[in-house]
C-alpha cells in the first residue's frame, strides 16, 4: 500500500530526458563510425599510394646503379689495362708468380729449394673482374704449384676434406701444365686423406717437374711414384726433417720394407737436373746410383750423417755434369768414412759453385793424409764456408789448393783464433772478392788481407764485411778508434792499408757501431785512389 501511494511523476519525467540522451548518443556513435570508416579509407588510399611509390622508387633505384655499373664499365674499358689482350693478360698472370722460377726461360734459376717459403699464386680470383678471372681459370701454369700441408690439424676433418677438394680443382685447372709439387708430411702418412690426394696426383704423374718431401715419418705411398715414369721431373727434394738439416734427423724415419730389396727411384726419371736429399737413408743414394743417370745431374745438395757417407763418394764420381754442389754435416770426419786418397780423386770439371756447410764439411773433400784437396776442379769460381768452426786447417788446405776460385764467402764463422787459416789462402791468387758474415775478423786476418810486403790477394777488387765485429786483440788501436767512433772509416783504410791493393773498386762495411758516425768527408778522404765506398749501416 505504501509503494502505490509513491509519486511517479518525477520518474517518468526522468526517464523522458535519458532517452532524450540515449539517442542522441546513439547518433553520435554513428557519425562517429561513418568519420573512422572515412580516415581509414584515406589511410588504406594513401597506403595504396606509397606502396606504388616505394616499388616505383625501388625500381628507379635499381635502374640507376644498373647504368652506374654499365658506366663505371665503360669507363674502366677506356683504360690501357683493359685493352690487354687475354693471351698476354694470361703470360702477365704466369710472370707473376713467384714460387717456383722458370728453368726453361732462366736455366740457371735455382729450383731445388723453391718449397722452402716461396710464396705461391693467389687461389682465391673472386674479386677480380670477372674477365680477369675467365682468363685466369684459363692459364693452366699459375695453378701448377700444390703444396700439401700437414693435414693432422684442430679441425682436421673438415681441413681434410677442403684439401682434396682443394687439390682436385687445382688439378683439373692446371690442364697439362708442368706440376710443382710439395709435401710437408709431419702425420701419419697412412692417412686416408693422404692417399686421396696421391691418387688424384698419380693420374698426373707425367706431369711432375718439382717434387719436394718433407717427411718425419716412412712415406711408402709417396716413395712407389717415384719408381717412374717421370719425364718431366726436373728437381727433387727428399727431407727426413721438418728443419732440413742433420741436426735434427728423426730416427723413425726408415726406408718402407716393401720396397727395400730392388730400390729404383728415379731411375725413369731422364731430365732430372737438380737433387736436394737431407738425412736420408743410404739406400736412397746406393739404389739411385744404380738406376738414375746420376752423370746428368747440375745440382746435388744433401745433409747427412756419418751412415750415408760411404755412399756419397761413389755418388760424386759419377755426376761428371755438376756444376753446384753443397754438402753439409754436423759429424766429426772421425765419424765418417775416410774420402779418396790422392790416387781416386774425384773430377768435377763442370763445378762452379761449392758450399760446405756444418763445423767439420771442410775435411770431407781433402786426402786422408790432409795434404790435398780430393777434388779435382779447374772450373770452379765460388767458394762459401758457413758455420766452419772445427775444421779451419782443413778448410786452408782446400781453400789453398783450388786455384781457380775467385770469391771466398764465409758466414757464421769465427775466425778469431785460427791463424793458420791465413797462409793457406794465398795461393788462391785469382780472388778478387772476399765476403764475411757474422765473422769476428781477427787483425791477424785484416793484416794479412792487407800485407804490404806481400800482398795475398793483388787482384781483389770487392772486400764485404757484414756485420762483422773487428775484434781488438791483435790492433789495440783499432778496438780503441772504433769504441770511439772517431773517423772510423779513416782508420779502417789506414789499418787495411788500401793503396796495396791497386785494383780495389769497393769496400762494404755494414756495421753500425763502426760507421755510423761516418760523414761525407771521411767516405772523401778514403777515395783517393779512385775506389768506391759504400758505408752502409
Amino acid at each position: 500500500m505504501a509503494l502505490t501511494a509513491i509519486n511517479k511523476e518525477p520518474f517518468l519525467e526522468e526517464l523522458a530526458k535519458n532517452e532524450t540522451t540515449l539517442a542522441e548518443w546513439r547518433e553520435k556513435q554513428a557519425r562517429e563510425r561513418r568519420s573512422i570508416e572515412s580516415l581509414t579509407a584515406q589511410i588504406q588510399q594513401l597506403q595504396s599510394q606509397l606502396r606504388n611509390h616505394r616499388q616505383s622508387s625501388s625500381a628507379a633505384s635499381m635502374m640507376v646503379r644498373t647504368l652506374e655499373l654499365v658506366v663505371r664499365q665503360q669507363r674502366a674499358d677506356l683504360f690501357p689495362v683493359m685493352t690487354v689482350p687475354d693471351d698476354v693478360l694470361s703470360i702477365i698472370f704466369e710472370a707473376v708468380r713467384t714460387d717456383v722460377p722458370d728453368v726453361d726461360a732462366d736455366p740457371a734459376a735455382p729450383t731445388v729449394n723453391y718449397h722452402m717459403g716461396g710464396s705461391v699464386a693467389v687461389a682465391r680470383v673472386a674479386a677480380v673482374s670477372r674477365r680477369w678471372r675467365a682468363v685466369a681459370l684459363r692459364t693452366p701454369r699459375i695453378w701448377s704449384t700444390i703444396n700439401i700441408p700437414p693435414l693432422n690439424q684442430p679441425g682436421a676433418r673438415l681441413a681434410k676434406a677442403r684439401a682434396i677438394s682443394w687439390l682436385e680443382e687445382r688439378v683439373s685447372r692446371s690442364g697439362s701444365a708442368p706440376l710443382s709439387i710439395s709435401f710437408l708430411c709431419v702425420d701419419e702418412p697412412k692417412d686416408k686423406a693422404y692417399a686421396a690426394i696421391l691418387r688424384t696426383l698419380a693420374k698426373r704423374t707425367t706431369s711432375w717437374q718439382h717434387l719436394a718431401a718433407v717427411c718425419q715419418r716412412p712415406f711408402p705411398e709417396l716413395w712407389k711414384y717415384l719408381v717412374g715414369p717421370l719425364p718431366a721431373l726436373k728437381s727433387i727434394v727428399v727431407s727426413a726433417s721438418s728443419q732440413n738439416s742433420t741436426m735434427n734427423w728423426d730416427p723413425w724415419f726408415h726406408w718402407p720394407a716393401e720396397v727395400d730389396d730392388k730400390p729404383r727411384y728415379l731411375s725413369l726419371a731422364p731430365n732430372l737436373r737438380e737433387v736436394s736429399l737431407y738425412s736420408v737413408p743410404p739406400m736412397w743414394l746406393r739404389g739411385s746410383r744404380a738406376a738414375c743417370n746420376w752423370s746428368s745431374i747440375q745440382s746435388f745438395d744433401i745433409a747427412f750423417d756419418w751412415d750415408v757417407a760411404t755412399e756419397l763418394w761413389a755418388t760424386l764420381a759419377c755426376m761428371i755434369s755438376l756444376t753446384s754442389l753443397r754438402l753439409e754435416t754436423s759429424q766429426p770426419r772421425i765419424f765418417i768414412a775416410s774420402p779418396p786418397t790422392a790416387h781416386d780423386q774425384i773430377e768435377l770439371l763442370l763445378l762452379r759453385h761449392l758450399s760446405l756447410v756444418g763445423p767439420f764439411a771442410p775435411s770431407l773433400l781433402i786426402s786422408a793424409d790432409a795434404s790435398r784437396p780430393v777434388v779435382i776442379a779447374p772450373s770452379l769460381r765460388t767458394v762459401l764456408v758457413e758455420k766452419c768452426l772445427h775444421s779451419v786447417p782443413h778448410l786452408g788446405v782446400l781453400l789453398g789448393g783450388l786455384q781457380s776460385v775467385d770469391t771466398i764467402e764465409m758466414y757464421h764463422s769465427n775466425l778469431a783464433t785460427i791463424p793458420d787459416l791465413v797462409p793457406s789462402l794465398r795461393p788462391a791468387l785469382g780472388v778478387h772478392t772476399f765476403i764475411g758474415d757474422h765473422m769476428a775478423v781477427s787483425g791477424a786476418l785484416l793484416h794479412a788481407l792487407a800485407d804490404t810486403e806481400d800482398v795475398m790477394w793483388p787482384g781483389l777488387e770487392h772486400i764485404e764485411f757484414r756485420g762483422v765485429q773487428l775484434l781488438g786483440t791483435a790492433s789495440p788501436r783499432l778496438a780503441e778508434l772504433v769504441r770511439a767512433r772517431s773517423r772510423a772509416i779513416i782508420t779502417l783504410k789506414d789499418h787495411l792499408g788500401l793503396p796495396s791493393w791497386v785494383n780495389l773498386k769497393s769496400i762494404l762495411v755494414d756495421d753500425g757501431s763502426l760507421v755510423e758516425e761516418c760523414d761525407r768527408a771521411s767516405i772523401r778522404a778514403v777515395a783517393e785512389l779512385d775506389e768506391q765506398l759504400f758505408c752502409k749501416v
